[in-house]
């Protein structure tokens, strides 16, 4: 096989390498339970001359806060503590994309109450600067029928829920107060492949021959032709 018909093969199977596009969203740290103001926004994929490959989704959750807890019983007891939030990530459709849960959890041994409500001393506690992080993501591919929500001009919106789940083990009469806050952050990746490069069609040299061979006969008859005429 010539070697411009070779090249001409390759350079039509070539395609610009994967690329992607990255969009992140922050929800600031606010009190849990933000169930009907946290709508995340973002550009739908709308490149022109691309391929959408598939779409990848990242979802991080921060939980922080506080406790403070009172032995109140006349005997002690071993209190299991935690706080948290349940934050919940719909597409537009609002079906579930991606489900995450901080939490903090520990334990104290209180005295019996001491007279005091005051969270301190033997039969109470304060916590301050509790905090944690959990994230997942999800990947729809392109085959993917859910893809077509995410695919066009303009842009789409994401539902975040977030729920607290604050609470303690341990019985007794015990006094507490729970702090919770949580924030979070969406990030959508669309991976994407260019066109391919069209179809190079390049002459083989013996197309180049007889060209030169028609375009020499041609040349020959108009030269006889002249002569008849004179």
């Amino acid at each position: 096989m010539p070697v411009v018909t070779v090249l001409a093969i390759l350079l039509s199977a070539m395609s610009a390498p994967a690329a992607t596009i990255t969009q992140t969203k922050v929800v600031p740290l606010r009190t849990t339970g933000f169930n009907d103001t946290s709508i995340v926004t973002l550009e739908r994929f709308n490149l022109a001359n691309s391929d959408l490959s598939s779409i990848q989704f990242q979802f991080s959750g921060h939980i922080e806060g506080g406790v403070q807890l009172e032995n109140q019983s006349t005997s002690a007891r071993t209190i299991t503590t935690f706080i948290g939030a349940s934050l919940t990530l719909r597409r537009p459709d609002n079906v579930t994309l991606l489900d995450i849960s901080p939490r903090v959890t520990w334990t104290d041994d209180l005295a019996a109450f001491d007279g005091t409500l005051d969270f301190a001393g033997p039969s109470g506690v304060t916590h301050n600067n509790l905090i944690n992080y959990r994230m997942g993501s999800t990947t729809l591919d392109r085959t993917s029928p859910d893809v077509a929500q995410f695919v066009g001009p303009g842009t789409f919106s994401l539902l975040l829920t977030s729920v607290s789940e604050s609470g303690d083990s341990g019985g007794g009469n015990v006094t507490e107060i729970f702090s919770a806050m949580a924030s979070a952050q969406v990030t959508v990746i669309y991976t994407y492949l260019t066109t391919p490069i069209p179809e190079i069609v390049v002459p083989e040299p013996s197309s180049f021959t007889l060209l030169g061979i028609g375009g020499g006969f041609a040349l020959l008859v108009g030269r006889h032709r002249r002569r008849q005429v004179a």
